[in-house]
């Protein structure tokens, strides 16, 4: 087996650990460092240890260790959505970029608005959003992953998008 450098590991499995993370997380703003410190272990592992035959398999084992931990020992009352704080402003400006919520009720001068309605919603909204608009993933899978029916994902989604087609109407005029 060729080694991999720790850049090449990240670029192939970044996704995934995203998307594992992201449905794991107690709540979005969790998010950035639960992936920076998953990464830094993993990056200590194969400094420490080059010899790891199945760096997916081992990366999801410290993946789930780490949330394990994170949470052990975390001790916040008021947890704060990921839109909303400022050291998450990279993250915010790459959703905006990447998402494509409903183009043809949405102007891009619009995102701004969008993310900032999506802040007065549920955490369980803002992680369909995220997994359905940023990650791709279809409403079966969603439902699944985040253990909910998938008609709950459906009303979510179409419930939340008519209400901000009615907000963006009301924000436009």
């Amino acid at each position: 087996m060729t080694e991999l450098t720790l850049e090449e590991i990240y670029n192939e499995t970044y996704d995934d650990v995203l998307k594992y993370v992201v449905i794991h997380a107690k709540t979005l703003d969790d998010v950035n460092d639960l992936i920076q410190n998953i990464y830094l272990a993993l990056f200590k592992k194969i400094k420490a240890n080059h010899n790891i035959e199945n760096v997916n398999a081992y990366l999801f084992g410290i993946a789930k260790n780490e949330i394990n931990k994170y949470y052990r020992f975390k001790y916040k009352i008021n947890l704060v959505s990921i839109f909303s704080k400022k050291e998450n402003m990279e993250l915010i400006d790459t959703l905006k970029s990447d998402i494509d919520i409903e183009a043809s009720f949405l102007k891009v001068s619009d995102i701004d608005y969008v993310w900032k309605y999506l802040l007065k919603k549920k955490e369980i909204i803002q992680k369909v959003f995220f997994l359905y608009y940023y990650l791709g993933l279809s409403i079966k899978e969603i439902a699944s992953e985040l253990n909910i029916t998938e008609s709950n994902v459906k009303h979510y989604i179409y419930r939340t998008l008519s209400e901000l087609k009615e907000a963006l109407n009301e924000y436009n005029k």
